[in-house]
Formats: structure tokens, C-alpha cells, sequence
């Protein structure tokens, strides 16, 4: 669990927010993706949204339970982390998938649709990096640490 800490800190350094126009330009994401392209629309994060754990792995409950304490203290909401061994469609899910070789220990794939963000990784610390790339796909006021009003907590469909 400390290698999840050190990860944390390192990544608090190179996070920056950005903002996609409305001409749907690719966003300023740091480290730059491999591969991205924006589509239309948004996914909103409001007070139905659930984190979904794809896996009872407890380093990916941490990244979960990370994620969900990003969201608190600028949206005001409690958004819930939950065991799910099923399909998912709509909400944020976070999965392993052990056998994709190619994404080496700290690669991810960020899918964002209308109805969610699924990210998939071969290891824990991928999905740790992915939740920085959803991070940074927030408004930039994600990183306050009180409650914004007037904010509307989408992620670019990409």
C-alpha cells in the first residue's frame, strides 16, 4: 500500500486540469496519451453515479475508494464504490484485465461515453493513472477542497 501512496504523491505534482472547447479539440492530457480521440457529448457526474470495482482485489478498492474521495469535497456528493460481478453500463467502472499484456503494469484504456467511464488495466497502478486521467478531464475546480456551486461535473466523451 505505500508504492499506492508514493504513486499518489508523485501524480498530485503533474496533475493539471483542462477543458475541452466546444470545437471538441483533443485535450491537454499530461502524461499525453498514447492514442485519444473526443467524441460528442458528456458524461455527468451527479448523485446517481456509483464507482463500480470490476475485482474483490483490495489495491483496486483503494484506487476506488480514492476516486470516490476526489469527487466529495468540491461536488458535495458521496458518490458510492461497490463489488459488482456483473455488467455494468452506466456509472464509473474500474477493471482488470490481467491478460492484456500490452498495457504493461501502469497502462489503462479510459473509455467515456454518455452513460459512463470505464477504465480497463493489466495492473492496479494503470487504473491509479487512468483515475488521474479522468481526473484531469474534470472541470478545473475538481481540486478545490470545499464545495463548488454553479459547477456542471462532466466528462468529454473521449
Amino acid at each position: 500500500m505505500s508504492s499506492f501512496r508514493n504513486a499518489v504523491a508523485c501524480c498530485a505534482v503533474l496533475l493539471l486540469s483542462v477543458a475541452v472547447s466546444s470545437a471538441g479539440e483533443i485535450p491537454g492530457i499530461v502524461p499525453k496519451p498514447e492514442k485519444i480521440s473526443v467524441g460528442d457529448g458528456f458524461y455527468t457526474i451527479d448523485g446517481g453515479t456509483v464507482i463500480y470495482l470490476m475485482s474483490d482485489n483490495k489495491e483496486i478498492k483503494g484506487v476506488g475508494k480514492y476516486l470516490a474521495g476526489l469527487f466529495e469535497p468540491a461536488t458535495g456528493l458521496k458518490v458510492p464504490v461497490k463489488s459488482a460481478w456483473f455488467s455494468k453500463s452506466e456509472g464509473i467502472i474500474l477493471t482488470l484485465d490481467k491478460k492484456n499484456k500490452s498495457l504493461g503494469d501502469e497502462g489503462y484504456t479510459l473509455d467515456c461515453t454518455e452513460k459512463g467511464v470505464k477504465i480497463i488495466a493489466a495492473k492496479p497502478a494503470g487504473l491509479f493513472y487512468g483515475v488521474q486521467t479522468l481526473r484531469q478531464l474534470l472541470p478545473a475546480q475538481i481540486e478545490s477542497k470545499k464545495k463548488v456551486d454553479g459547477i456542471s461535473w462532466q466528462v468529454p466523451c473521449v
